[in-house]
């Protein structure tokens, strides 16, 4: 009796000494999530998502960078929307023709020029002959957003600044005909509410550029 009572005694402390010893596990080691860098990488990744704002690494440099996808297109990354001279091209940089102006492409257009307080001057001092904004590669073809038929640039303060030199790091728009409107920040539908005039010129005129890659 002794004997089975020290046995069932000696059962019971192993049993206890085995429960608290935490026996290892062995887990596959962890990817971490891939590193998206652009919007066509996300789209892949996400299937279905919608045009808009994202946050996304473009520089791999580990910082997030808010970026206007146009996923409508399958994937166009846009970083920021500028001004410059119709007749110069910009390294990563398209230049719009009135046409091209979809609901996403409208929507970074708006939300650049309104986050930046006016588009970005793609020269560094440079001037035009006819200030109307021109409608890209699209000869004697011009336009203005909110239906208007077209429109020039103006300093951050709303003063229209025709054919008198762009030097500033930041141009605005004013609508000219048939009703004058600054344009102290943009909408989505403003934007896309394009209308058009061939009662400009062609010379050296300014034009509405991206920030677009694939």
């Amino acid at each position: 009796m002794k004997k089975f009572i020290i046995t069932a005694i000696l059962f019971i402390i192993s049993w206890e000494l085995n429960a608290q010893v935490a026996l290892p596990t062995f887990q596959g080691v962890q990817k971490p999530p891939p590193l998206i860098t652009s919007c066509e990488e996300y789209l892949a990744a996400n299937s279905g998502s919608s045009d808009g704002l994202y946050n996304i690494d473009i520089d791999e440099d580990g910082t997030n960078e808010t970026v206007y996808c146009d996923m409508t297109a399958g994937g166009y990354t846009i970083e920021n929307a500028g001004f410059g001279d119709h007749e110069e091209t910009y390294s990563g940089w398209y230049m719009l023709k009135s046409s091209e102006y979809t609901a996403a492409v409208a929507g970074a257009v708006a939300y650049f020029y309104n986050e930046n307080g006016g588009f970005i001057n793609l020269g560094s001092s440079w001037n035009s002959g006819n200030c109307c904004i021109i409608s890209g590669s699209d000869n004697n073809s011009y336009y203005s957003f909110d239906g208007g038929n077209y429109m020039y640039p103006a300093n951050t303060s709303g003063v229209t600044k025709c054919n008198s030199g762009y030097s500033d790091s930041y141009y605005k728009l004013t609508k000219s005909s048939p009703s004058t409107l600054h344009f102290s920040t943009l909408t989505q539908s403003q934007v896309q509410n394009i209308g058009t005039s061939n009662s400009c010129s062609d010379n050296g005129n300014p034009a509405i550029f991206i920030k677009r890659s694939l």
